[in-house]
């Protein structure tokens, strides 16, 4: 009798969920684009496991809708002779939405759809969502252009002088207008390499825009105590208090802390005998793995242990950055500085001089962990536990001054001297 059922082929951490049909002569396995800790996979039902974990709930939904679809492709199949390992691989992929996007290969709307399918789960929603507006912004350019679409072979030198006087005339900043074009290459150069379309050479080159200076701040250690040991006698506030803690002691992105609970809280050992707790989680937008420890007499900790190791009640990001601007607020976090803050009615950053308070924003405490620990560990540590690809992408985190930086320079050479 034919089965389906699926497995883990490997004894990584974090695995890729195969896909397996056993019957009619066939073992066929695919690959799915889901992955999953090999702690949540239950090796008895051949399903992930489902104590409490939310995310493990959902992906067990999505197999078990996964497996239904495939058996009705099957009883539907009027040539059971052309059922075979592409059919599965079809199928499967269909089921996945990382089949190939029918349409015009040439327009970049149609690669932009070919890129999200191929990634498939790789790519968060909110990374989806921003191809997606790449696709428009391209599409206005190409207006001004008098294109009726706008093929890859179009993204050319005069494209790109368009879309500055485009971006220009929308008041977008420079560091948005570099990012949208890194996402426009990374689509023409995906259908160069994928579906063999012809791209201007422009694609392949060097591309730089001048990015005005991140005026972006920072919470030192001292504030950060400060706000963990501050009561606000109201138990909203002091919730995001608690979870404000938790992302400064994780370096965290609100898409990833707000989905902690106590089962990603697991004890490591680290050799002789010492363990340590840590929390484990893979990052929403890069879906790269990170076990970020809890050190012990760190504000992290001392919340988390208050908390009975667990964590806050989960709140919308937009109500966890309203609420983080009150609690700068009662803290007295006051100091007059140069900073961006959001125009709800232009829809985009104004720069201007304003109260710290002010400028806080749920990215707060990932760029405070970045920064309280650059200079206190090796670089390459670091980002390891932030996740950042490059040095350089990290690097942009750091909210220190230049003498800051210097001074901590030579504390490490003193350090070497007295050793």
């Amino acid at each position: 009798m034919p089965t389906i059922n699926f497995l883990l082929q490997t004894k990584a951490e974090i695995a890729p969920i195969y896909f397996r049909f056993r019957g009619q002569n066939l073992d066929i396995k695919v690959k799915t684009n889901y992955l999953i800790h090999q702690s949540n996979w239950d090796k008895k039902k051949n399903f992930p496991k489902t104590n409490g974990d939310e995310e493990c709930k959902v992906l067990k939904a999505k197999l078990k809708l996964l497996e239904s679809n495939v058996w009705d492709a099957l009883n539907k199949e009027d040539h059971p002779s052309e059922i075979d390992s592409n059919w599965f691989k079809k199928v499967v992929g269909r089921e996945l939405g990382v089949s190939k996007v029918d349409g015009d290969n040439s327009l970049f709307s149609t690669q932009v759809e070919n890129y999200i399918a191929a990634k498939g789960a790789m790519l968060s929603n909110t990374v989806i969502s921003k191809y997606r507006r790449t696709n428009d912004i391209v599409q206005e350019v190409g207006k001004l252009m008098k294109l009726k679409q706008v093929r890859i072979k179009d993204i050319n030198w005069d494209f790109k002088k368009q879309y500055e006087n485009y971006c220009s005339k929308q008041s977008y900043g420079m560091s948005y207008v570099g990012k949208i074009f890194k996402n426009i290459k990374t689509i023409g150069n995906f259908a160069y390499d994928n579906y063999d379309v012809e791209t201007h050479q422009m694609l392949r080159a060097k591309v730089k825009f001048d990015e005005e200076e991140s005026k972006a701040i920072y919470l030192t250690e001292e504030e950060i105590k400060k706000i963990a040991e501050f009561d606000f006698k109201n138990e909203r506030l002091n919730n995001v208090r608690d979870w404000l803690v938790i992302s400064c002691g994780t370096g965290a992105r609100i898409s990833d802390f707000m989905r902690f609970n106590a089962s990603m809280i697991k004890r490591k050992n680290l050799g002789n005998g010492v363990k340590i707790r840590v929390i484990e989680y893979i990052q929403e937008k890069t879906k790269i793995e990170i076990i970020s420890p809890i050190i012990r007499n760190s504000q992290l900790f001392y919340t988390l242990e208050k908390l009975g190791w667990n964590f806050p009640r989960r709140i919308s990001s937009q109500k966890y950055n309203q609420y983080l601007k009150k609690i700068g607020e009662l803290v007295g976090l006051d100091e007059v500085i140069e900073g961006d803050i959001f125009d709800s009615e232009t829809k985009r950053k104004v720069r201007g001089h304003f109260k710290k308070f002010e400028l806080l924003t749920s990215h707060i405490g990932r760029r405070s962990f970045a920064t309280n620990y650059y200079g206190k560990i090796p670089t390459a540590q670091l980002i390891v536990l932030t996740g950042h690809k490059t040095e350089s992408m990290l690097l942009k985190y750091i909210r220190k001054t230049s003498e800051e930086k210097n001074l901590e320079a030579i504390r490490h050479l003193e350090l070497c001297h007295n050793i």
